[in-house]
């Protein structure tokens, strides 16, 4: 939840209810799945290790190329300023 706030960035609050509630959507939707603990030996029996399904990535795929398209669509009607050319 640390890192998921710190990538977030200020303002952006992360409570552990919406955190875990969404992480249940995401295994119910099959984007998401269990997966097997960490080998570092520090499991508490409360920990759960998640990973990414083949339908996740696909999905999040999806999802960057429609925010893709709208930011071009912005950056079109001047609403965004367009990308830098990278050198």
């Amino acid at each position: 939840m640390k890192a998921l706030q710190a990538e977030a960035g200020d303002g952006v609050r992360i409570l552990p209810g919406s955190l875990y509630r969404t992480l249940n959507e995401m295994t119910e939707e099959g984007l998401i799945e269990e997966a097997p603990g960490s080998d570092s030996g520090d499991e508490d029996g409360r920990r759960r290790y998640l990973r990414v399904t083949d339908l996740g990535i696909e999905a999040a795929r999806a999802e960057a190329a429609r925010l893709e398209k709208l930011v071009q669509t912005a950056q079109s009607k001047s609403v965004l300023f367009p990308r830098e050319a990278k050198a």
